[in-house]
């Protein structure tokens, strides 16, 4: 897989690093999402009300983007990952199909939501690109 269809580039990894930084507390009044109440910021239910915003130049379409692809890059470094979680993407996945691919499961696994947002994503991608 080439790098080069991960990459965030110019104005949208600034916006991708501005959110991040807003989730993480950085920042105050502009916050990228709040949390609902007793919603822990890195579940999964948080990740998917951030990927539902389909808005290109929302915060929350870009701290959605830079999330999934962080963590895609970071699994793909597991050497030996439970089955339950491993997945294979095609070299032509991007992060709005992986994107689309979390939604689509998110909404199949409402009960889920409660979940580890990394977790979650993964046994969405393990159950769309399961490796042969």
């Amino acid at each position: 897989m080439t790098h080069a269809r991960w990459r965030l580039q110019g104005a949208a990894a600034a916006a991708a690093i501005a959110v991040v930084a807003l989730m993480a507390g950085a920042g105050s009044p502009a916050r990228a999402q709040q949390a609902m109440p007793g919603e822990d910021k890195s579940s999964a239910g948080f990740l998917y009300r951030l990927c539902q915003d389909n808005t290109q130049d929302s915060p929350r379409y870009y701290a959605c983007h830079a999330y999934l692809y962080g963590m895609i890059q970071t699994l793909r470094d597991v050497k030996d990952p439970s089955p339950l979680l491993r997945y294979c993407l095609p070299d032509s996945a991007n992060t709005e199909e992986v994107r689309l691919t979390f939604n689509r499961w998110s909404q199949q696994h409402p009960k889920a939501m409660s979940l580890p947002a990394p977790y979650a994503v993964s046994r969405a991608l393990s159950e769309n690109y399961g490796c042969k």
